[in-house]
């Protein structure tokens, strides 16, 4: 983005504007977007490094792992500064008399994509300087983008980003694949390269099809359509990136969609309805038919499961970058379905467009039940930011079990 473009000194009309839309001031998202420029020259440096690899027909199941590393960590930190800056472009653009400032949405927004930016840069300069470092160590990958704000509608600027970033990916995505295929690939891989291009071949189509449909005076079902496909695009395109820089990712993955388990849904084959909890809930209470009955409960009460995914997927990035961390008693949990891990604030951070500071604890609260509760049916989503104490009740939302020590949340 040209510096021209950059935040100046408004005229108090100017000024009043923003305020009356809605808007904030863009200094801060501006400083992390110029921070995460860096990114493009590492990535440089990282698609040299590729074509030295596939000029001299290299196995990449074999590289180091710090190459490997500083491959895919640089793809990732590419991706999310692309979806920022366009976030942050395409805004100015359409509202040019008030550049330096954004909607609200879209400043958390952008600077969720520089947040996790930041930290890919950092594990990709490290791998560049350290072979045996192994980012596969730290995550669990392939990792898929950082939670999308909800906004209903989406803005069309937010979907004229995509499209752009999206283009970026896709083109991008492109070289890799032919770097690809031009590495050596060992006995029983066979096939590897097809499977991959076939992912490619998904994305691609998904921003083409957006291409083609999208029309910024659409009507909000169209709108929604775009925006979709867009997501998923953009998605796929981001794991296959990390899948080209090390294709034995794949096989861990699945070869249709690469990602966790926990992105699917209640009802679809493969889902875990103990996602949410925290490993030593899991292991004390599986066989608890009263938390099975709890648990099935909370997931039929939940208007919107893949806004509790998402939230979900959100904290768990925020602890594989190291801003969260579960909190120092080793094996506790927060005492109410879904009993979720209680974690400590390392360095301020925004989850959920809440802003928390070093120190802070916080668990997931999704709960049914409670006179505080928001929606029709009283579920409960967001975080649950307090002092935390020991106890030995266990809770299981409006499921009113009556034994001794639990009750209700």
């Amino acid at each position: 983005m040209d510096a021209k473009t950059m935040t100046t000194r408004h005229p108090p009309a100017v000024r009043m504007v923003a305020w009356l839309s809605g808007r904030v001031r863009a200094t801060t998202v501006e400083a992390d977007l110029h921070a995460g420029m860096a990114a493009y020259d590492d990535l440089s440096a990282a698609e040299d490094l590729r074509r030295d690899l596939a000029w001299s027909g290299a196995d990449l199941w074999s590289l180091e792992a710090g190459p490997s590393s500083q491959l895919l960590a640089t793809w990732c930190a590419f991706a999310l500064q692309t979806l920022g800056e366009q976030l942050v472009a395409s805004e100015y653009a359409a509202r040019p008399r008030l550049v330096g400032y954004l909607p609200a949405m879209t400043a958390q927004q952008a600077t969720v994509f520089f947040d996790a930016g930041r930290s890919w840069s950092a594990r990709a300069r490290r791998a560049a300087a350290d072979p045996g470092y192994d980012v596969v160590a730290e995550l669990d990958l392939p990792a898929g983008l950082p939670t999308w704000r909800r906004m209903e509608p989406c803005p069309a600027t937010h979907v004229e980003a995509m499209l752009v970033a999206g283009r970026a990916l896709r083109d991008r995505g492109q070289v890799a694949l032919a770097d690809f295929s031009a590495t050596t690939v060992p006995a029983g891989k066979e096939g590897v390269a097809e499977r991959l291009g076939g992912l490619y071949a998904q994305a691609d189509a998904g921003v083409d099809q957006a291409e083609h449909m999208w029309r910024p005076s659409s009507d909000q079902a169209l709108h929604r359509v775009v925006e979709s496909t867009l997501r998923g695009a953009l998605d796929q395109l981001f794991r296959l990136g990390q899948l080209l820089a090390r294709p034995s990712l794949l096989e861990a993955a699945g070869p249709n969609r690469p990602g966790r388990a926990a992105s699917r849904l209640p009802g679809e084959s493969g889902f875990d309805p103990w996602c949410l909890s925290d490993p030593a809930a899991v292991r004390s209470l599986r066989g608890d038919s009263a938390a099975r009955l709890a648990l099935e409960h909370l997931w039929r009460s939940d208007p919107d499961p893949a806004a509790t995914l998402a939230l979900f997927e959100e904290v768990v990035q925020k602890a594989a970058d190291g801003a969260i961390a579960p909190s120092d008693a080793e094996g506790s949990y927060y005492y109410c379905t879904p009993w979720p891990t209680i974690y400590v604030v390392r360095r301020p951070v925004a989850i959920a467009g809440r802003d928390l500071l070093p120190g802070e604890r916080f668990t997931l609260e999704v709960c049914v039940g409670g006179a505080d509760a928001g929606g029709g049916n009283g579920f409960r989503r967001g975080l649950l930011v307090r002092s935390f104490r020991p106890t030995s009740e266990l809770g299981f939302c409006d499921q009113m079990d009556r034994r001794p020590g639990g009750g209700s949340c």
